[in-house]
């Protein structure tokens, strides 16, 4: 019976281990395509499906990154205002990565 709980924890494990990653995959490919549409200017839906596009054969939370990108695209004003306070400068003096 121990052998089976250790089994099971080791799985479990794997499983968490895979689902991290995954997601920290897709966290980069955001800041990807955020710079990518920040730079470029081109309609964030079209990066977006391009970067779906490429992730297919990753390993990585497409689910996630699409949830990511709708969420943090709709809300930028409000990220924005959120942002400002913490900053030691104005919101256009930071660089195209540092927006991203």
């Amino acid at each position: 019976m121990n052998d089976n709980n250790n089994a099971d924890n080791h799985s479990s494990s794997k499983k968490k281990n895979a689902n991290f990653l995954a997601r920290h995959k897709a966290r980069r490919f955001v800041i990807q395509a955020l710079y990518q549409w920040q730079m470029s200017g081109e309609p964030i839906v079209g990066i977006k499906e391009q970067f779906l596009e490429h992730m297919q054969d990753k390993r990585c939370d497409s689910r996630y990154f699409a949830e990511l990108i709708s969420n943090i695209t709709q809300f930028v004003p409000e990220l924005d205002q959120t942002f400002v306070a913490l900053l030691d400068r104005e919101i256009v003096q930071l660089n195209p990565i540092e927006l991203a």
